[in-house]
């Protein structure tokens, strides 16, 4: 099945984010750190966070060619930025804070939803 060049630019968009973001808080990158400390997380699960994020950003690209792998990435990349929204609104973040959570939930939810439907 053939991708299209929408959903290969939004797939490719939020792994993008996702590989960066999670390589940031893996390599424990100071500026992680900082973020990590505002938010009251664990070092031991911003580590675990940062390796299903660069997983789930593996598994997007991966997905472009093997839907239901897409699916499930994009899909747990979704709930990650759940979660990560809803850490920065517990921890009330400005919204300078916030807009990269949010841009991953949009790119996760659009990724998703052009899997599911075969965009």
């Amino acid at each position: 099945m053939s991708t299209s060049t929408i959903t290969t630019i939004v797939t490719v968009a939020l792994a993008a984010l996702f590989l960066l973001s999670g390589a940031s808080k893996v390599l424990r990158h100071p500026a992680s750190l900082v973020s990590r400390d505002e938010l009251k997380v664990p070092a031991i699960l911003w580590s675990l966070i940062g390796a299903a994020e660069i997983a789930g950003a593996a598994g997007v690209l991966i997905g472009l060619g093997v839907t239901p792998l897409g699916i499930a990435a994009a899909a747990g990349l979704l709930v990650l930025s759940i979660g990560a929204v809803g850490a920065h609104g517990r921890a009330h973040d400005p919204i300078a804070h916030t807009a990269p959570a949010v841009l991953g939930f949009l790119l996760a939810a659009g990724t998703l939803a052009l899997f599911v439907t075969g965009g």
